[in-house]
């Protein structure tokens, strides 16, 4: 009989890398209103290191395929998943200035 961790193959995971903060507030403010803050947490998110996480918590050999910014936020998702067991080979880091014109566009673009 083999070993469970044995039988699994290489996964690959494709997608969403983020960088959430999660802000703990002491009540709901009012409209217009305001709150203090109680907490904050930061952690890796994202669709595909969701998974991939989770697959290295179940022995599999996780590869994660894709990117992040260049700043401080995607040094730390990175840090993060390798930590967690995630090969990053191919997570890439890029800036605004690597991504097509019409793209950063759009991303800029309140509609």
């Amino acid at each position: 009989m083999t070993d469970r961790a044995d039988s699994l193959s290489r996964v690959i995971c494709a997608g969403h890398v983020n960088w959430d903060v999660t802000l703990q507030v002491d009540r709901l403010p009012d409209p217009d209103g305001e709150a203090c803050t109680d907490e904050l947490r930061q952690s890796v998110g994202g669709s595909a290191s969701n998974v991939a996480v989770a697959l290295s918590g179940l022995d599999a050999d996780p590869l994660l395929f894709a990117s992040v910014g260049s700043d401080e936020y995607g040094w730390l998702a990175r840090r993060e998943l390798n930590l967690a067991g995630v090969e990053t080979a191919l997570v890439e880091a890029y800036t605004a200035a690597d991504r097509p014109a019409d793209e950063v566009e759009r991303a800029t673009t309140s509609t």
